[in-house]
């Protein structure tokens, strides 16, 4: 026995409510569907997008960060006077090259001069904040031999930041980023040869400079972006 309803029992009033009801139901069920199908894929398109356009430009903000150090360090190992450094180590050239005003003006933190060998031979850095220089490495050797000096090329990553440290390869140095027990440094080596190209390298000149939460916080206003730093495990 099938269900009947009998309408007649029924004012036309109520059937048009109840029929006016399941209409507008079917409407709100179309308009949820297309929601979840086609606007909520579209409107997170659109945040994907967006997303990446900020990672371009905070991707953007670094690479001048490291392109300035990687310039500093072409142009100061073609300094005839540094390529004389190496071999005398003249305090006159430290006077005269490595005061304060170097530091802040040239916008890195510190420098180191190694030989052929890649022995060390004098580094120095400069804290601005505290007014106070430093003759101490911020590299440790493995990362020096395994990063810094290694003839194993890599590709420069198409993110400058992701992992601990990234090194690529030039047409005459290298530059990288690399993350130290003292924090992010952005980090440029570079032959120390004359200024007439025409002598062999006496040695390296690494520069650096530390991306600390200060410098963070100006690219982020650089960039409108609220950033900040966090080591990924």
């Amino acid at each position: 026995m099938g269900i009947h309803m009998n309408y007649r029992k029924y004012s036309v009033k109520t059937l048009v409510l109840v029929w006016a009801s399941l209409g507008l139901l079917a409407i709100v069920s179309v308009q949820l569907m297309v929601r979840v199908w086609v606007e909520r894929p579209e409107l997170e398109h659109i945040r994907y997008v967006a997303d990446m356009k900020d990672v371009r430009r905070v991707n953007v903000a670094y690479r001048s960060i490291l392109e300035g150090v990687a310039n500093r360090a072409r142009d100061h190992a073609k300094w005839d006077s540094a390529y004389a450094f190496v071999s005398d180590l003249n305090k006159e050239f430290l006077r005269e090259n490595l005061a304060a005003d170097a530091f802040v003006d040239n916008q890195f933190t510190g420098v180191a001069f190694f030989d052929v060998n890649n022995t060390l031979l004098h580094v120095t850095s400069y804290q601005p904040e505290t007014k106070t220089f430093s003759h101490s490495l911020p590299l440790s050797k493995s990362m020096l031999a395994t990063k810094i000096f290694s003839r194993k090329l890599t590709s420069t990553p198409a993110n400058p930041l992701v992992g601990s440290s990234n090194i690529s390869v030039g047409k005459e140095g290298k530059s990288g980023f690399v993350m130290t027990h003292s924090g992010l440094l952005a980090v440029a080596v570079e032959a120390i040869t004359p200024s007439s190209f025409t002598g062999p390298s006496r040695g390296s000149l690494l520069i650096w400079r530390k991306v600390d939460q200060a410098l963070a916080a100006k690219i982020a206003i650089q960039v409108g972006l609220d950033l900040s730093m966090s080591l990924l495990n």
